[in-house]
C-alpha cells in the first residue's frame, strides 16, 4: 500500500452526511482519518524495520547478512507469487459491494480468494522445499551451505503462512478500516520480529539462520490475530447491514479473477522490481555487495511512509468513488492525496541526499560506500511522489489489466539494465537499473489515467508544495555542506522551522485543515 492510516478508520461507508460540509470535502476527511492512523503505524514499523537491519548488519559479517537479506528478499517475492494480487483484489471488491449494498455477497468472494492463494502457497512451499539447496548455491555462492540449505527450507515452510497473513490484511482494509492493519502488521509483527532477533544476538545465535527464524515466526502470530479480526468483521458488516443470504463462492470466481488475474502479475513484478537485484548482487557480485545494497535502500522506506499511509486510505475511496461514477470526486481525492504525499515524503528524500554518506554510518563503516545509491534512488524519488499513488488510482478505477500491462514493461527495463550494468558498477548500477524502472512505473499510468480518464494529480497546491520541500531540504542544506556537515544540519534544522511555518500558513490551499476537522470530530 503502506502500510503503508491516522486516527481512526478509512470507511467506504461513511455515516451520514454533515449538511454544510461539501461531499469532496467529507471524501477528503475520511481519507485523512485513514491515512493518519496508517501513517503513525508507517513510521513505528520503518523505525523497527530499520533498527532490525542494523542489527543484522552490526552482528553479521557483510557476507552473512548478505545471505540474509537474500533469502528474505528471495521468500517476500515467493509470497508475492502466492498471494495472486488477492489483497488488492478484495480491498477492491469488498469496498464496491459495500458502496452497492450487496453484502451478502462478501463471504463468497473472500472464501474462494483465500483457497485458490493457500492451494498456489503449499506448492511453492514443497517446491523451496525440494529446491533448496540449489537456491542455496544461488543466494550464497557455496557459502555456509548447509546452514542455508536449512534457512532456505524453513522460509519456504512460512509461505502459505504468510500469504493468508496478506489476504486477512486486504479483507481487513475492504471491510473499511485500517486499525488491524496498523496495530498488527505495522506494529505488532514487527516488533516481535526486533525483540527475537535481539535475543537469538544475545544468546549467541550469530548466523542468518537463526536471525532468518527470528524474521519470520511472527508471521504466525500475525495472520491468526489478523484472520480473527476479518472475521469479526465480516460478520459486523453483515449483521448491520442484514445480509443473511450467501451465494455460493464458485459464482465470485470468475468476476473476481477477471480483476485480480491482472493485479496478480502486477503484484509480483513490482516485489521483483523491489527485491531482484538484491537476488542478482548476491549471484554475480558476491552477497557481501547485497548487504551494502539492502543497507543503502532502507532509507527510502522512511519517504514511502507517506505513500503507504495515503495509498492505504485512497485505495477503498477510490473504488467506491468510481463505483458511483463520481469522477470528480475521485479527481478531488486524487490530488490533494498527491499534495499530502508531497508534503511528507519529500523531505525525507533531500534529506537523504543530502546526508547520505552520514546516514549509512549506523550499519558500519564498511556501508558508506552505498552513498551513490541513497542518492540516486532518492532523487528518483521524488518524480515517484510527485505523480502520487497513481499506479493505485489506475487499478481502483478498474484498469487493472494496465496495471500488468505498466509494471511488465518496468521489470523488462529493470532486469535488462541490472544484468547490463551490475557486472561493471554494482550497487551502483543497481541502483541506476531502479530508478530507471521507477520512473517509467509511474509516468506511464501518469500518462494513461490524463489521457483516459482525465485525472491527473498536478495543480498549484502541488507546485506549492514542491517548492517549499525544495528550497527547505535540499537546496539550502546541500549548499550549506559544501562549507561543513554541521553548517548543513543547522540548515536543515532552520528550513523544517520555515517549512512548518510556510505549511501552516498555506493550510487551506494544501487541504491539511482536513485533518484539524478529523481532530475535531474525533475529540
Amino acid at each position: 500500500m503502506g502500510a503503508d492510516a491516522l486516527v481512526a478508520e478509512v470507511t467506504a461507508q461513511a455515516g451520514p452526511a454533515e449538511p454544510s460540509v461539501d461531499a469532496g470535502d467529507r471524501h477528503l476527511r475520511r481519507v485523512a482519518r485513514g491515512g493518519a492512523f496508517s501513517l503513525v503505524g508507517a513510521v513505528v514499523s520503518a523505525v523497527l524495520t530499520l533498527a532490525f537491519t542494523v542489527l543484522v548488519t552490526r552482528n553479521l559479517d557483510g557476507a552473512d547478512a548478505g545471505i540474509f537479506f537474500a533469502a528474505t528478499s528471495a521468500f517476500v517475492i515467493a509470497c508475492a507469487v502466492a498471494r495472486l494480487g488477492v489483497p488488492t483484489g478484495v480491498v477492491y471488491f469488498l469496498s464496491r459491494l459495500r458502496a452497492t449494498h450487496e453484502e451478502h455477497r462478501l463471504r463468497p468472494v473472500v472464501q474462494q480468494a483465500a483457497v485458490a492463494v493457500a492451494l498456489l502457497s503449499v506448492l511453492l512451499a514443497v517446491a523451496g522445499i525440494v529446491l533448496a539447496p540449489q537456491l542455496a548455491d544461488l543466494l550464497a555462492a557455496g557459502a555456509r551451505a548447509p546452514e542455508v540449505v536449512t534457512l532456505v527450507r524453513l522460509l519456504a515452510a512460512f509461505v502459505l503462512v504468510a500469504s493468508l497473513n496478506d489476504v486477512a490484511v486486504g479483507v481487513t482494509r475492504g471491510y473499511g478500516t485500517v486499525r488491524p492493519f496498523v496495530l498488527v502488521e505495522r506494529i505488532t509483527r514487527p516488533l516481535l520480529q526486533l525483540l527475537l532477533a535481539g535475543a537469538a544476538l544475545a544468546a549467541g545465535a550469530r548466523s542468518p539462520l537463526w536471525l532468518g527464524l527470528a524474521w519470520v515466526a511472527p508471521y504466525a502470530v500475525s495472520a491468526v490475530v489478523l484472520g480473527l479480526w476479518s472475521s469479526r468483521l465480516r460478520r459486523t458488516v453483515e449483521r448491520r447491514a442484514g445480509a443473511r443470504e450467501h451465494g455460493g463462492w464458485r459464482a465470485e470466481v470468475a468476476t473476481f479473477w477477471r480483476f485480480t488475474a491482472p493485479r496478480s502479475v502486477a503484484g509480483v513484478t513490482q516485489m521483483l522490481l523491489q527485491r531482484a537485484d538484491i537476488l542478482l548482487l548476491a549471484a554475480m557480485r558476491g552477497p557481501a555487495e547485497a548487504a551494502v545494497y539492502t543497507a543503502a535502500t532502507r532509507f527510502l522506506v522512511f519517504g514511502q511512509l507517506g505513500g503507504g499511509a495515503i495509498s492505504t486510505a485512497v485505495q477503498p475511496k477510490i473504488a467506491a468513488l468510481v463505483a458511483r461514477d463520481d469522477i470528480s470526486g475521485a479527481q478531488k481525492v486524487y490530488r490533494a492525496a498527491t499534495v499530502w504525499l508531497v508534503l511528507a515524503s519529500w523531505p525525507v528524500y533531500l534529506l537523504s541526499a543530502v546526508f547520505a554518506p552520514q546516514l549509512l554510518t549506523i550499519f558500519g563503516a564498511d556501508y558508506a560506500r552505498g552513498t551513490s545509491t541513497v542518492i540516486v534512488l532518492s532523487l528518483t524519488m521524488l518524480v515517484a511522489t510527485a505523480c502520487g499513488a497513481v499506479d493505485v488510482v489506475l487499478m481502483m478505477a478498474g484498469r487493472s489489466s494496465w496495471t500488468m500491462a505498466n509494471s511488465l514493461v518496468a521489470l523488462a527495463v529493470n532486469l535488462a539494465l541490472n544484468l547490463l550494468l551490475i557486472p561493471p558498477l554494482g550497487i551502483f548500477g543497481a541502483a541506476l537499473a531502479w530508478s530507471a524502472s521507477i520512473l517509467v512505473g509511474n509516468l506511464l499510468p501518469l500518462a494513461q489515467l490524463a489521457r483516459h480518464l482525465h485525472l491527473h494529480p498536478f495543480g498549484r497546491p502541488g507546485v506549492v508544495a514542491m517548492g517549499l520541500a525544495a528550497g527547505c531540504f535540499g537546496l539550502a542544506p546541500a549548499l550549506a555542506a559544501l562549507a561543513s556537515w554541521t553548517a548543513a544540519a543547522v540548515v536543515a534544522a532552520l528550513g523544517a522551522c520555515v517549512y512548518t511555518g510556510a505549511v501552516w500558513r498555506h493550510r487551506r490551499l494544501l487541504d491539511l485543515h482536513q485533518f484539524a476537522a478529523v481532530r475535531r470530530r474525533s475529540s
